[in-house]
């Protein structure tokens, strides 16, 4: 028997898993991480062509980010479920934080560390700035799982 999820995500889930990814995210490389991520990327904060000499479209990366909270939200709570049915081969999936953190984990693991590590290979970045972005990767998936159990997504 299939397990009953939910097919609709409310979008109040999904607005506040938005801001606290963007939270995240402002935290993870602001005070959090900023001075050994900059360095890592290659940027000098002191040279009087900085940000001005990085040619950033600030706009497209305003709109990639709150594209990328949004549907890692929407991923989490679609997703998840359907790993929780096939590691616990339940009629019903409960609301069990530990078990969501697992497929969480499993997806991150799965999805994400491999061509997250195969881009920074490719792009020369330093080891630093794989694991700053590989941890900051798998705790917004956490808080977006742990929301939607808490929300009752699934």
């Amino acid at each position: 028997m299939a397990p009953l999820i939910n097919a609709s995500t409310p979008w109040t889930f999904l607005v506040v898993a938005s801001i606290v990814d963007w939270l995240v995210g402002i935290w993870w490389h602001g005070s959090l991480f900023q001075k050994p991520w900059i360095s890592g990327m290659r940027k000098d904060k002191n040279n009087q062509k900085w940000p001005e000499g990085v040619p950033i479209n600030m706009t497209l990366c305003v709109a990639t980010s709150t594209f990328s909270s949004i549907a890692q939200a929407f991923l989490s709570a679609h997703i998840v479920p359907h790993l929780l049915y096939g590691i616990r081969g339940a009629e019903k999936i409960e609301n069990d934080y530990v078990s969501a953190l697992l497929a969480t984990s499993i997806l991150v693991l799965g999805y994400t560390v491999m061509p997250t590590m195969e881009n920074a290979v490719w792009s020369d970045r330093p080891a630093s700035v794989l694991a700053i972005n590989l941890s900051k990767t798998f705790v917004r998936f956490s808080i977006s799982t742990i929301l939607a159990v808490y929300f009752g997504v699934f």
